[in-house]
């Protein structure tokens, strides 16, 4: 390489905190993965200040993260649910079909009853007998889920 190489000192005080994890991120194995600290160090500043710029550049980038972080895991539980379900969901679909196909409601209805009425809950069971237990998982703490309704 040719050019003009520019040196730099830093001083990282041991009785400082943010000094002495900054050292031992320096120091760590992940850093070990780059060709070099020195490298580590380019990419680190260098990722830092254009994240610096795009949040001045635009204020509410950490906010559509946290809500797009939000978004993601609440599909990610729908889908597992879904999935959870989907053969009782294809039975009771394929019932359904078969009573609008036959006109034959009071088979059906007859089958239910007899069988104690079906009903699906969103738990990881699908469906489940009357009396049956449903989950009580609470949803995670959000800032931007508020339950409260009317004013």
């Amino acid at each position: 390489m040719t050019g003009n190489i520019r040196n730099r000192n830093v001083r990282f005080y041991e009785e400082k905190e943010a000094d002495r994890r900054a050292w031992e991120i320096l120091h760590s194995e992940a850093v070990r993965a780059f060709p070099s600290q020195n490298d580590f160090i380019i990419q680190a500043i260098n990722d830092f200040y254009d994240r610096h710029l795009a949040i001045s550049d635009d204020p509410y980038l950490e906010t559509r993260e946290k809500e797009d972080a939000f978004a993601d895991r609440i599909v990610e539980k729908v889908e597992q649910k879904v999935l959870g379900n989907l053969s009782q969901l294809i039975g009771i679909y394929l019932l359904q079909q078969n009573i609008l196909a036959t006109g034959n409601d009071a088979r059906a209805e007859n089958y239910l009853k007899e069988n104690g009425e079906m009903q699906v809950l969103s738990s990881g069971g699908g469906i489940l007998q009357n009396g049956g237990e449903a989950e009580t998982e609470e949803p995670e703490e959000n800032e931007f889920l508020d339950f409260s309704f009317g004013g």
